[in-house]
Formats: structure tokens, C-alpha cells, sequence
């Protein structure tokens, strides 16, 4: 945990470093036309400045206060009677079916009757003209264009 906090403010101030930079330099290059040279950034993090940050985690999470027990004591255990006997209704419930009809006959079938309507054609005018189905033909100059020539 403290090797990825002190890299994440290793990468914060390098990126803050950077974006200053680059906004330093573009005002400079549009008023003077001259770049500012690349900023050096700060050494990478070594394991000791890790372990300094991890003992000073640790020493806060020791300073936290532990609770004296993890879970509360139970004292009493006390029962709840419930009536188990209870009134249970019939309800009739009727099939809802999507057709029109529906019919058993002996062996159990069942045959659906519907109606099937049909479509209606709808026929084209005789205004419309045909399209133009031809090759579009170029101009001899946005050709030569094209071609490079």
C-alpha cells in the first residue's frame, strides 16, 4: 500500500511537472518563438523513502483504537410464537388463450382456430420516371486531377 501511494504522487508530480511545461512552453514559443527546455523531474522513489511511508501507516492504523470485543455479548435469547394454522381460499383461475378459439376434441387435441388476414398490394404510380442506372461520366479535368497528371 505505501509502495503504490508514493509511486501514485511520483506520477502526480511528474505529470504536473510536464503539463506545466508544455504550457510554458507554447506561451513563450507564440510570443518569442523559443522553446523552454525539458524540465528534469525528481529521482524515482528508492525503498527507503517506501519504508519511511509504511511506518507512518502503520504507526496511524496502531493508533486507531480496537474495539474490546470483536461482536457484543448476548445476554438473552427470547422466542417468537407464531400461529401456524392458517385459512387457505381456492382461487379459480381461468386460461387465457391468444386465439380465437380453442377446441378439445377426444384424443386429448387441442385445435386452434384463427384468422389470417391478407395483405393488401399496394401498386406504384405511373408518374415516377426509372432512375438513371449509367455510369456517371467525369469531367476531363477532375480526371487528369485524379490520376495525377
Amino acid at each position: 500500500m505505501a509502495r503504490e501511494m508514493v509511486n501514485t504522487e511520483y506520477l502526480e508530480t511528474k505529470a504536473q511537472l510536464h503539463n506545466q511545461w508544455i504550457a510554458e512552453s507554447e506561451l513563450l514559443w507564440k510570443t518569442n518563438r523559443r522553446r523552454l527546455v525539458y524540465p528534469s523531474f525528481p529521482p524515482f522513489p528508492t525503498e527507503d523513502v517506501i519504508v519511511a511511508r509504511a511506518k507512518v501507516l502503520l504507526g496511524f492504523l496502531s493508533e486507531v483504537e480496537k474495539p474490546a470485543a470483536p461482536f457484543p455479548a448476548i445476554t438473552q435469547v427470547s422466542t417468537l410464537e407464531v400461529p401456524t394454522e392458517v385459512e387457505i381460499t381456492e382461487v379459480e383461475v381461468n386460461p387465457i388463450t391468444p386465439y380465437n378459439e380453442c377446441n378439445v376434441q377426444d384424443g386429448g387435441e387441442v385445435m386452434i382456430e384463427t384468422t389470417i388476414e391478407q395483405p393488401t398490394v399496394v401498386e406504384p404510380s405511373a408518374n415516377i420516371e426509372p432512375l438513371d442506372t449509367t455510369t456517371p461520366k467525369l469531367v476531363p479535368s477532375l480526371l487528369r486531377r485524379l490520376m495525377g497528371s
